[in-house]
């Protein structure tokens, strides 16, 4: 993981969703993997919206992490990214 990344942090990241051909900047919460290669970093998408299933977590601190909304971490859709 990156020296300038840390468990926990929020970044903001170029996404690919589900069924479009292009990337969107959204804001990702960095889950990290001590065990991943330096480049590598595993995250989970952030969203305005509700949480909706028992994965889903609600950032309680989230205008100190730099967010403009309430927001919840989407963790069924985490994924690895290289930064």
């Amino acid at each position: 993981m990156s020296s300038k990344m840390k468990q926990g942090d929020v970044w903001v990241a170029d996404v690919l969703f589900k069924g479009a051909r292009q990337t969107k900047q959204r804001p990702v919460i960095i889950v990290g993997n001590e065990l991943a290669l330096d480049a590598d970093v595993i995250i989970a998408p952030v969203t305005s919206q509700m949480a909706r299933n028992q994965f889903d977590v609600v950032l309680e601190y989230w205008e100190e992490a730099g967010l403009l909304k309430p927001s919840v971490v989407y963790f069924k859709n985490h994924f690895c990214s290289r930064f």
